[in-house]
């Protein structure tokens, strides 16, 4: 059997997403993806018809399962837009600072910086995930106007809170889903 045969796309895939988890783009070399897969660089090319092309791959697949398999999941269940909501946002909570795909997330939003192609994943990512917290909101009886607001806030509530240092966790995150779905009160 061939080293060719033994290693696959995903393979390839995964180890880019571990480096550029770890150590940021530029450490997403196809010389030493090679050596750490123990195959030659020129196996690459059975896979894949350049560094691009495994970059828009990895972009794919981190798109699809931090975002599509994950709003994907909550829909089958048939719970209630609260429930869902709770379960979304729980997720934050749930990582670690070691979490592949937490960590590959703050790679690509740093390489999204200087990228117009890792720019343009994380655009559809948070139109993507901001659309479906409205959609939630909105589903409570929230006016369209209110629930897209009410995204904002739960999107930024699900990315930053989990990282402060006095994070109560849980408790966090119930007192963020009782604001979050309390009605407006007028002044």
């Amino acid at each position: 059997m061939s080293a060719r045969s033994k290693v696959e796309d995903h393979d390839w895939v995964r180890v880019a997403g571990d480096a550029l988890a770890r150590q940021g783009i530029e450490a997403v070399r196809i010389e030493r993806l090679a050596k750490q897969l123990g195959i030659s660089r020129g196996s690459f090319y059975w896979h894949f018809p350049s560094r691009d092309a495994l970059l828009a791959r990895l972009l794919d697949d981190w798109r699809s399962s931090s975002t599509l398999a994950i709003i994907a999941r909550l829909e089958t269940t048939g719970s209630s837009p609260h429930v869902r909501l709770r379960a979304l946002l729980r997720i934050a909570f749930e990582r670690t600072e070691e979490d592949r795909i937490l960590t590959t997330e703050l790679a690509i939003r740093q390489w999204g910086r200087t990228d117009p192609r890792a720019r343009k994943a994380l655009e559809e990512v948070d139109r993507l995930r901001l659309g479906y917290f409205a959609k939630l909101f909105e589903e409570m009886d929230f006016p369209p106007e209110e629930a897209r607001i009410r995204s904002a806030l739960a999107n930024s509530f699900m990315r930053v809170a989990p990282s402060f240092p006095d994070s109560r966790g849980l408790e966090d995150l119930d007192a963020a889903l009782a604001c979050l779905t309390r009605p407006l009160t007028t002044p």
